[in-house]
């Protein structure tokens, strides 16, 4: 899948294979411009426009983004959100815990261990998951990406 930026400052996105699609650019010079893109409901941010700028594909509507790249950078923030959500149910379900322990003892305590496993593995992902993003993020601009939305948009980079 890729997405696109356009000039106007909206996104399209296509499902097409990304390795695939990027041999046929290669081998043949193709105009990924010249798909039919579809409107994305992802909104223009200043991120994905640097992230474009360094990992992204010129062509004549804009410049073409794998969405690979925007779905490792989002996975931290994503993995985050999903344990402050786990968190916060847990949390919320405080008090039906201790009816539990009353019924169940020993409840508790098994809870507290899985809560832990849980924060321990999240830790993990989420330490894998930023490793991951960290590259994609500190990559250099390319001199050509930045001169082509230029040309693009009439404004500078």
């Amino acid at each position: 899948m890729f997405y696109l930026l356009r000039p106007d400052l909206t996104i399209q996105w296509i499902d097409l294979p990304v390795k695939m699609t990027l041999e046929v650019i290669e081998k043949h010079d193709a105009d990924l411009g010249n798909l039919d893109w579809l409107p994305a409901e992802r909104p223009f941010d200043q991120q994905i426009l640097a992230l474009a700028l360094r990992h992204g594909i010129g062509c004549s509507k804009g410049i073409a983004l794998p969405a690979v790249v925007l779905t490792t950078v989002d996975r931290p923030r994503n993995l985050t959100k999903a344990y402050m959500d786990v968190r916060e149910s847990e949390a919320a379900l405080a008090a039906q815990h201790e009816v539990m322990e009353k019924l169940m003892p020993g409840w508790k305590a098994h809870g507290e261990q899985l809560s832990a496993e849980v924060e321990r593995s999240s830790a993990a992902s989420i330490r894998g998951a930023r490793a991951e993003a960290e590259p994609l993020l500190a990559a250099e601009p390319k001199p050509e990406l930045i001169a082509h939305w230029e040309r693009l948009t009439g404004l500078p980079v």
